[in-house]
Order: C-alpha cells, then sequence, then structure tokens
C-alpha cells in the first residue's frame, strides 16, 4: 500500500489535495506539486547551470491530466480549471520529434552524439533539451489560440 504522511492510502491524499480549492475549484496545478512533493516517481526535477533548477513533473502532470480527462464530469473534485497551465509532458521523446520536424536546431556536437546514438545521460545537456522542447510546444499551444492544450498536444 502507498503512504504519504498521514493518509492511510493514495486516493485518500489525491482526495485531500483536490478538495482545497481556488476560485471555488480544484487545483491541478496544487496536485501537481503536491504529487511531485510527496512521492519521489513523480518528482521530475533537473539542475541547470549555477544551481537553477527546472521541473518537467511530468508524470504528476499526466496523472493529474487524466484524472480531468476521464474523471471530471463523473467526480466534480477533478473539475480543474487551471488544467491548460499545465505544460507537455517531456521526456526524451518530444526532443526527438521536434528536431525532425525542423522545430528544434541543436549545437553541432550535440546534434552528432545524438546521431552516433550516443547515450545522453541525466544532467544539464538534457535538462535543456527537455526544456529547449517545453518552451517550443508552449509557442505551438500560443499560435494555435486555444485550439488544444498540453495533453492532447504531447
Amino acid at each position: 500500500m502507498i503512504r504519504a504522511g498521514p493518509y492511510p492510502s493514495f486516493a485518500d491524499f489525491v482526495s485531500d489535495h483536490t478538495t482545497t480549492s481556488t476560485n471555488g475549484y480544484p487545483s491541478a496545478l496544487k496536485l501537481v506539486e503536491a504529487l511531485a512533493d510527496n512521492f519521489p516517481a513523480f518528482d521530475d526535477r533537473r539542475e541547470l547551470q549555477e544551481g537553477k533548477e527546472v521541473l518537467f513533473l511530468k508524470k504528476a502532470q499526466i496523472a493529474v491530466a487524466e484524472l480531468y480527462q476521464r474523471l471530471r464530469t463523473q467526480a466534480g473534485q477533478f473539475d480543474f480549471r487551471d488544467v491548460k497551465n499545465l505544460t507537455v509532458a517531456c521526456d526524451n521523446v518530444l526532443p526527438c520529434v521536434l528536431r525532425s520536424l525542423g522545430i528544434l536546431k541543436l549545437d553541432p556536437e550535440l546534434k552528432s552524439r545524438i546521431d552516433e546514438r550516443k547515450t545522453l545521460p541525466a544532467g544539464v545537456e538534457e535538462a535543456q533539451l527537455r526544456a529547449a522542447a517545453i518552451v517550443a510546444t508552449e509557442t505551438i499551444l500560443e499560435k494555435a489560440n486555444g485550439a488544444y492544450w498540453a495533453k492532447e498536444l504531447g
């Protein structure tokens, strides 16, 4: 059984973190943050140069977006009005797709390493690549003028 703090179950944890409302509605962003802060499997943070941190929170965002898509009409506690503020869930695949479409342009040395199928370990370069993919995706979403949200585009 998964436990976080004083909660007897994961369902109790989620329930408690979705009943806290923002403007009368539960907050997707607050639930993502709570998942990342309390469960190591949801905590997807990387360090950039000079100790700066970037939060990807891929699994937490996917979990919250799925709750929203599947249960918002059945359980009002998942009717997140801020769900469109989530970013695209980004791992290694999205940067590859955006690069193949010509959207992401890579440094020649990094491009060469990737083309040679050399492992790109978790770290600054990997974080920069993922962050660039998220920025590119946010630009695409902005230009789409609300036609899509990050989960649909991802």
